[in-house]
């Protein structure tokens, strides 16, 4: 009996808390509320010499591949729900600006109040929590604005929030309330919607010895490959391949860097279609 009614106050616990997040969803898609977010999956430690992505020149902590996947998903589940967005406002951080750009959000701006400080999250200020209520207090117009910020920043100006914020969890508010603004709600990373089906991990090899990596995305008589330049990677054509594969496509994303590609660029092809054939079933 115990184990039964243990296993009713779970069920019943995660019904409302998916209720609650449908909710705020659906708050958000009417526009005018202010989603103060921590940036998306990143490891503690700065990236070791030479592993930095580009971009990342000064060597800062970076998404790692969770956080660039999970932040691609968020945007392409946000613009599937038809969420409108006024306003990205994000950290100087490597990561931060990652977050934003994964995403695919519109015209992001630097903002230094919502900034680690250059301290790798070490010290938040007074004066930054003081910004961030201060901002939760407009009402945005046009669509909602997205803060994408630290953890540190989070807890000292809304200190009764608990628990912390994950990686990637938003925090959701309007104007109005007993002091000047209300928490709608919270939604995690992966609580925006579908984005569709996980990829296959997939690696072949070129005719001199190289290994390709790579995701393979949905599947159909029509291939598609995609191959990230020299500043991005990947990740960066999440969004085009995950509508390329509802569309009926077969997608692959491959990885060059660091992968001995130079070498054998002029005898990739025929690997390539070999693969893009097989998947296709020619």
């Amino acid at each position: 009996m115990r184990k039964l009614l243990g296993a009713l106050v779970v069920w019943t616990t995660a019904g409302v808390c998916a209720d609650a997040v449908e909710s705020t969803l659906r708050a958000l898609q009417r526009g005018g509320h202010v989603v103060v977010m921590r940036h998306a999956s990143s490891p503690k430690e700065p990236p070791a010499e030479g592993k930095a992505v580009a971009g990342n020149g000064n060597g800062e902590r970076q998404l790692d591949v969770a956080g660039r996947r999970s932040a691609a998903a968020m945007g392409i589940a946000m613009r599937a729900r038809g969420i409108p967005v006024a306003e990205v406002l994000t950290s100087p951080t490597f990561r931060g600006r990652e977050t934003a750009f994964y995403a695919q959000l519109p015209m992001p701006k630097v903002r230094e109040e919502l900034g680690d400080g250059g301290m790798s999250m070490q010290d938040t200020s007074a004066a930054q929590a003081r910004w961030l209520r201060e901002y939760v207090r407009k009402t945005p117009r046009g669509g909602n604005a997205i803060l994408i910020t630290h953890q540190p920043n989070m807890a000292a100006a809304f200190p009764g929030v608990n628990p912390a914020p994950a990686d990637g969890e938003s925090l959701v508010f309007r104007a109005g309330g007993k002091d000047g603004y209300t928490l709608v709600g919270r939604i995690g990373m992966g609580e925006w919607g579908p984005a569709g089906a996980a990829p296959e991990a997939v690696t072949f090899t070129t005719e001199d010895g190289a290994e390709i990596h790579g995701d393979a995305y949905g599947g159909g008589e029509r291939g598609v490959v995609l191959a990230h330049g020299g500043r991005f990677n990947k990740e960066s054509w999440i969004p085009q391949a995950r509508l390329l594969a509802a569309a009926g496509s077969a997608c692959w994303l491959l990885i060059f860097a660091g992968m001995g590609i130079r070498r054998g660029r002029r005898r990739m092809t025929r690997p390539i279609l070999r693969m893009c054939w097989g998947r296709c079933g020619i």
